[in-house]
């Protein structure tokens, strides 16, 4: 990679540069690029590759995201997930080996707390934001902005997914989502970066 050979690139090119459909690539894209690859391994940087990435780390999110909304927990599957994961970053930190994990976790029929409870945990390792999506599920007393009991899961999953998306700067998202949610009876409003507030139509 040099600059007379035009394939010097920096962070300010990652972000001015939109994917397909007009919207950048995020810093945790970035990221889980670099993931796919061993620390010592030298890397060959391409917009196609990290396309790929950024492309594997959507449907890792939307995976989790659904995994987080099944009943089902199997937690001694999680127990043994959780093991092989720990032996993967052990290995002299073997962060592909580690992304394997994560993605046979999505496959392996885990659900409910023991899918929010793996992305929560491995999230602290990977930063690729696993957790934001996991966590849609299961919103704590009050929900996502403080909003009142009694907001059905489905309606709350998706204020949590909008939250997460505007995180990201993905507000065509965000917006398409603020109509899912009107369709189903609620309106959200924003407050500042935080949450949005859901309530009642």
């Amino acid at each position: 990679m040099s600059k007379s050979a035009g394939n010097e690139y920096t962070l300010d090119d990652l972000g001015a540069r939109p994917r397909p459909g007009g919207k950048a690539y995020s810093p945790a894209d970035f990221r889980y690029y670099c993931l796919t690859l061993h620390y010592s391994s030298p890397m060959n940087f391409t917009w196609d590759g990290q396309e790929a990435a950024a492309r594997a780390r959507s449907r890792l999110k939307s995976a989790f995201r659904m995994a987080a909304l099944r009943g089902t927990s199997a937690e001694n599957v999680a127990a043994a997930l959780r093991a092989e994961f720990l032996d993967a970053i052990s290995d002299d930190l073997n962060m592909p080996r580690a992304l394997a994990v994560v993605h046979k976790a999505v496959r392996a029929g885990i659900g409910g707390d023991a899918a929010r409870s793996l992305a929560a945990e491995w999230d602290k390792v990977l930063a690729v934001g696993l957790l934001s999506e996991a966590d849609a599920g299961c919103l704590p007393p009050g929900g996502s902005g403080g909003e009142p009991d009694g907001i059905p899961d489905a309606v709350s999953a998706l204020a949590r997914e909008r939250d997460a998306l505007r995180s990201e700067g993905d507000y065509a998202g965000a917006d398409a989502l603020r109509g899912r949610i009107r369709a189903a009876g609620y309106e959200v409003s924003d407050e500042g970066a935080g949450p949005g507030r859901l309530r009642k139509q």
